[in-house]
């Protein structure tokens, strides 16, 4: 069985841009995980998302979305009703977002903060290149 925990801070995270529990200090954190409500923006999810996240951030495990049906139970819930998971896994679905890409190894989707220490390391860019191209690389840094 898989604790869906981590899932629901990522889909905040993904959805709100800040994590759910954020402090200004680590004590401060920890209590906000322990005890803090989680507060969502107005506009960042439906009321469905919300539900979704809120159940996986449940505090007590044997409440929390997926503790009785495993990720059958996290297909099954509202917030993925229009998602047809045969034809997903086949592979038979269109992305709702498919970047433009210059290249294989084209970084321009991505934030600069995670970028720029590529283009530090020579030996990155050509390893990360190889690796884009499914080769790989001749040796490791």
């Amino acid at each position: 069985m898989v604790d869906f925990w981590s899932l629901g801070v990522l889909v905040f995270e993904m959805c709100c841009g800040w994590s759910p529990f954020c402090a200004e200090d680590t004590q401060q954190m920890y209590k906000n995980i322990a005890f803090g409500k989680v507060r969502f923006p107005r506009d960042a999810l439906s009321t469905e998302g919300r539900n979704f996240v809120k159940g996986l951030l449940n505090r007590n495990p044997k409440h929390r979305l997926g503790a009785h049906g495993d990720a059958e139970e996290l297909m099954q819930h509202p917030f993925f009703a229009d998602i047809d998971w045969d034809a997903l896994g086949k592979k038979n679905l269109v992305p709702p977002f498919k970047p433009k890409l210059a290249s294989i190894a084209d970084t321009s989707n991505f934030d600069p903060e995670f970028t720029n220490a590529l283009n530090t390391s020579s030996s990155l860019n050509a390893r990360a290149a190889a690796l884009a191209a499914g080769a790989a690389p001749a040796s490791t840094p």
